[in-house]
């Protein structure tokens, strides 16, 4: 079953083979320019396919995949999460990242420890994750947008 949604989840992928013992999967680009189409984070990978879309797999913690449209704040010492659905939490296998409709195709992906930066053929580039410390490039940190689960443009 994981072979076939790593295969519809990504076109570009030649070839997903499941490996004995509760390994990851092994992936293969067809004609990919490994440099820039693989990045790992502390506990996610992001690949970029020949088609020029992203893929994602691993935790999904703090919406370092782009998956899920979920974004938790806090004030005051409240934290209010618009999605609880905790179902995200870990992707096993590569799941499509889809960027606004008028992003182009992805050129260059990098992912930071619980964050992901993208950047497409405009030239824009794309945030999500993690934001404790300011990483996402949105002009906030900590308390007032910690996390971020889908890919927001950086204004610059």
């Amino acid at each position: 079953a994981g072979v076939a949604v790593a295969q519809a989840s990504a076109p570009t992928v030649k070839r997903v083979a499941q490996e004995l013992g509760g390994k990851s999967a092994n992936i293969i680009l067809q004609d990919a320019n490994l440099e820039k189409a693989v990045a790992a984070g502390a506990n996610h990978s992001i690949i970029l396919g020949n088609d020029g879309n992203c893929y994602g797999f691993g935790s999904n913690e703090y919406g370092q995949l782009g998956v899920q449209k979920r974004i938790v704040t806090q004030n005051a010492g409240t934290t209010s999460n618009i999605d609880d659905d905790d179902s995200t939490a870990y992707i096993l296998a590569p799941a499509h990242i889809k960027l606004p409709e008028n992003a182009g195709k992805v050129v260059t992906i990098s992912a930071g420890y619980a964050h992901t930066t993208i950047l497409d053929e405009h030239g824009d580039v794309y945030t999500f994750g993690q934001n404790e410390n300011g990483q996402l490039g949105l002009g906030t940190k900590g308390l007032k947008i910690p996390y971020i689960f889908s890919p927001i443009k950086v204004v610059y």
